[in-house]
């Protein structure tokens, strides 16, 4: 018993560390809530910035992000904001709440100036 748990154990491990941490990377805009711009584990929305590390899960890739997105910013708690990734033919996007809403991100350029 104690055998099949470590090699379960060992397999998960191993499958966590070959996961690519800049696989979600890229800018990504909405008309409400600005530009985040994902670059090799770290966050920027606004003038702010959060680290965030990706995760595979059963519903697909997620980066989990060390603070709670707003309208504006990042704001530091522990609970933080988790972005859901959706890959179609057209465009990669990310799907997040900010503010108490759905918001999509779309990947692209900056609308900011």
């Amino acid at each position: 018993m104690a055998v099949a748990l470590a090699v379960v154990l060992v397999y998960v491990v191993g499958q966590f560390r070959r996961l690519n941490q800049t696989e979600m990377d890229g800018t990504y805009v909405s008309e409400c809530c600005g530009t985040l711009v994902l670059k090799a584990g770290t966050l920027e929305h606004g003038r702010d910035r959060a680290p965030f590390r990706v995760a595979r899960y059963k519903f697909g890739l997620v980066a989990e992000v060390g603070g709670r997105l707003t309208s504006d910013g990042i704001e530091r708690q522990e609970d933080g904001s988790v972005l859901q990734m959706s890959e179609n033919t057209q465009a990669r996007s990310v799907a997040t709440v900010v503010a108490g809403r759905d918001v999509i991100f779309t990947e692209g350029t900056s609308h900011e100036k």
